[in-house]
C-alpha cells in the first residue's frame, strides 16, 4: 500500500503538471488569439485598401464617360442649333432672290 506521504507527493507531483499543462494551454490560447486579431486586422485593413482603390477606379470611369457624355450632348445642340440657322439664313436667302 502507498502510505500518506507518497500520496500527497504524487497528488502534488500530479497538481502541478496539471498546473504546467494549463499554463501552457493558456499561453497557446493567447497566442492564437493574438495571431487570428493580427491576421483579422491585417485582412480588414486590406479590404478596406481595395474598397477605396475600386471606389477610385469608378469614379475615374464616371468621370471620363460623364465628361463624354456632357461633350456628345454640347455639340449634338450647338450642331441642331446651327442647322436651325443655316436653313433660316437658306430661306432668307431664298426669299431675297425672289424679290431681285
Amino acid at each position: 500500500m502507498v502510505s500518506d506521504t507518497e500520496r500527497k507527493a504524487g497528488m502534488h507531483s500530479h497538481n502541478s503538471l496539471r498546473r504546467v499543462a494549463h499554463s501552457k494551454l493558456a499561453a497557446a490560447r493567447a497566442g492564437a488569439a493574438i495571431f487570428f486579431a493580427t491576421i483579422q486586422f491585417y485582412l480588414v485593413r486590406e479590404l478596406l485598401v481595395a474598397e477605396l482603390l475600386f471606389i477610385s477606379v469608378l469614379l475615374c470611369l464616371l468621370l471620363v464617360g460623364g465628361t463624354i457624355y456632357l461633350l456628345g450632348a454640347i455639340t449634338e445642340q450647338g450642331l441642331h442649333g446651327i442647322e436651325v440657322k443655316a436653313h433660316r439664313l437658306a430661306e432668307v436667302r431664298v426669299h431675297w432672290r425672289k424679290r431681285v
